[in-house]
């Protein structure tokens, strides 16, 4: 038989750890879902740089990486506010490049439940456009 002295040890030993694992576990899911939500930011600027790369003229780009980017996170599953979306044509030229910048804001209670604020995130990609194609 145990001692009385180490009656109840184990059940104060849970009481203890049982709600740092749940925190930890909790911290872990919502940075991955934070990590989710940046990766479907770095896949929509690449999905609208190379939509904006074969435009034929800076403002077709530019519609083009909008109407791309608004295209690839319809689906996500993490709602990105007051998301902006910069569309560099400087470079609009037979072997230059297009770059687009996409930042926005996730609020925190999406990823880690109970917190407040938000978690800023930004994104930039960019793609060359053909030396020997004709732009307008």
């Amino acid at each position: 038989m145990k001692p009385s002295a180490e009656r109840g040890s184990l059940t104060l030993e849970l009481a203890i750890a049982a709600p740092v694992l749940i925190a930890v576990m909790l911290f872990i899911a919502g940075a991955s879902a934070v990590q989710r939500a940046r990766a479907d930011l770095d896949d929509a600027a690449w999905e609208a740089a190379r939509s904006a790369s074969l435009a034929r003229s800076p403002t077709d780009a530019e519609a083009a990486a909008t109407a791309a980017v608004e295209r690839r996170l319809a689906g996500s599953q993490h709602s990105c506010d007051d998301r902006v979306v910069d569309t560099d044509v400087s470079q609009f030229k037979p072997g230059g490049t297009v770059a687009i910048e996409i930042s926005c804001s996730l609020p925190l209670s999406e990823a880690f439940g109970l917190f407040p604020g938000r978690v800023h995130l930004h994104s930039r990609a960019a793609e060359p456009l053909e030396p020997f194609r004709a732009v307008e």
